[in-house]
């Protein structure tokens, strides 16, 4: 009869010990305990980057109807010689909401067109040096009185062209001349002053004092430009540069922050000797320099608003062009206001400054006006 037998046991098992099982369960727990708080993280990172996400664009909102900031194409590029000039080969815009919404062109030297013509005779160059009001901040390329005098000065096979850098005063105009003379290869040199410059000189940007009659070249901070150059070539940078207003109050603010020496600021009423000595010594060597290539030496003041009331109210001239005046007479040098001409042929003197300081179309065609008539007794 057989016997129900129980299967034998397994004589290798051994049964665990209790110090073992709770091992396990610890290591369960620490593994479901780190899933865990990889988990929350995740979602804590997710709710903080939505969270940003949502403050940006209630910022941009704000900002766009609020306290619009200024947007546009990468404006400035690296020159060796010469530091931050336009940039080369490039139609761009900028945008001032409010002010002005202007598109420009630069050609490949990095100098903003007078003519849509890509081949003329000329028999005469006339090059013009100046800073952002001679570039034509505000307008559009037609729109500048470079644009307007080539227009004008064409049929009597005058080339004008157009140097004019924002931010530049009269050491720029020496540096400019010296590094591009050989291309340009100009017959008329005139220099577009303005009351800034003499601020600008002041700051010692291209040279430095080297005793009381010389001048010293200064070197560039290459690795600021080494920086904003490899910055600049981002698609992304270059996007938010266009379009975000956030994007750009941010940016002026890091710049303002971290980089002020490249900042530049105003005070319109700036009276100081030594940067009128400074710039003594800079016109006059300007003038060394184009006595000895045999180039014609004019010098234009560009007048700021506040020059144009003085003289109309007070029939007096305030201290940066009562300095530049003194030193052409003084030196030969021949020279010309804006400023009374343009009292004289316009009354309204707002009609021809835009909000923020520069000339308005209006403005730049009576220049354009002006400095024809005067290039045409010379």
């Amino acid at each position: 009869m057989e016997q129900n037998l129980k299967k034998p046991y397994n004589l290798n098992y051994r049964t665990a010990p209790h110090s073992n099982i709770t091992n396990k369960v610890d290591t369960n727990r620490k593994v479901n305990g780190g899933k865990n708080r990889m988990k929350k993280f995740f979602q804590n990172f997710g709710m903080m980057l939505f969270s940003i996400l949502i403050a940006c664009a209630i910022g941009e909102v704000a900002l766009r109807f609020l306290f619009p900031q200024k947007l546009g194409t990468q404006q400035f590029s690296n020159h060796k010689d010469l530091g931050l000039l336009p940039v080369p080969n490039q139609e761009g815009f900028y945008l001032y909401p409010g002010v002005y919404n202007y598109t420009y062109t630069n050609d490949a030297s990095a100098r903003r067109i007078t003519s849509k013509d890509k081949a003329a005779n000329y028999n005469k160059t006339v090059m013009l040096i100046g800073d952002s009001f001679t570039y034509g901040i505000g307008v559009n390329d037609h729109e500048t009185f470079a644009y307007q005098l080539q227009d004008k000065l064409k049929s009597n096979g005058v080339q004008i062209v157009n140097c004019g850098t924002p931010g530049k005063g009269t050491d720029y105009a020496l540096k400019y001349y010296k590094v591009f003379k050989e291309e340009v290869k100009p017959d008329v040199v005139i220099y577009m002053s303005h009351f800034n410059d003499l601020q600008d000189n002041f700051r010692e940007y291209y040279y430095e004092r080297n005793g009381s009659t010389t001048l010293k070249e200064k070197k560039f901070d290459a690795a600021f430009y080494s920086r904003k150059k490899s910055i600049s070539k981002s698609k992304v940078y270059r996007w938010f540069s266009r379009n975000s207003h956030l994007f750009s109050l941010v940016k002026s603010f890091v710049v303002t922050v971290m980089m002020p020496a490249h900042v530049i600021a105003y005070e319109e009423d700036f009276e100081n000797k030594d940067a009128n000595d400074f710039t003594n010594l800079i016109l006059d060597n300007l003038q060394s320099e184009l006595e000895k290539d045999s180039v014609e030496f004019h010098t234009f003041y560009i007048p700021h608003e506040n020059d144009m009331k003085e003289l109309k109210t007070a029939n007096k001239l305030r201290g940066p062009e009562s300095f530049f005046k003194n030193y052409c007479e003084t030196n030969g040098v021949a020279y010309k206001s804006f400023t009374d001409e343009m009292v004289n042929r316009n009354q309204n003197i707002e009609e021809l400054y835009l909000e923020e300081g520069h000339w308005t179309p209006k403005g730049h065609a009576l220049a354009a006006d002006i400095l024809f008539e005067y290039l045409k007794e010379k």
